[in-house]
């Protein structure tokens, strides 16, 4: 999709300046002055709509055992009033086949999207939560920009545990004592 808009805002630039050169005709001239407009209103756009997103995650527990479902909440809202073609997350923590990145299409001004995703915790240790990447562009295809929210907290896993019903002593062994 990028491609395809740099490629037509770059040809009708090529077109425009090359039949002003040449020819002078006032629709080659349309055409030069509708690919830098095209162009400029492009940048202005996806720099504008960067700055309005706002995102969080929360979650409710930062300890959880191995084998656990670990769910994060995530929050993204436009608080600009331009809407936004698309807007792509991307949860770069160092979790495990961590959930949390999504793709959003059209996200209207002062509109605020939420999502669950859910982590199965397949190994222990201590896992930052984050950074997460924000990425969009405007609806040309022409220009795109990105935000990196740093980290704020990190999930401690521990091992598995599984439950004991009984303890057999050995037999012939005094509990708490000498042989």
């Amino acid at each position: 999709m990028m491609k395809a808009g740099r490629i037509l805002a770059a040809l009708m630039f090529v077109v425009g300046v090359a039949g002003v050169v040449v020819n002078g005709a006032a629709i080659y001239s349309r055409f030069l002055y509708s690919s830098v407009l095209l162009a400029l209103t492009a940048w202005i756009w996806t720099r504008w709509v960067i700055r309005g997103l706002a995102f969080e995650r929360v979650s409710r527990e930062l300890r959880a055992n191995v084998g656990d479902v670990f769910e994060e909440n995530f929050r993204l809202a436009n608080r600009g009033r331009l809407p936004i073609p698309w807007v792509e997350i991307a949860n770069l923590t160092t979790l495990p086949f961590a959930a949390g990145s999504r793709l959003f299409t059209l996200v209207m001004g002062k509109q605020t999207r939420n999502y669950t995703a859910r982590t199965w915790l397949t190994r222990r240790g201590s896992f930052q939560l984050g950074p997460t990447s924000i990425t969009t562009g405007d609806p040309f295809g022409l220009f795109t920009a990105s935000r990196q929210i740093a980290s704020k907290e990190a999930l401690i896993v521990f091992p598995m545990i599984h439950e004991v019903h009984s303890f057999p002593s050995p037999r012939g062994m005094l509990t708490g004592g000498q042989v």
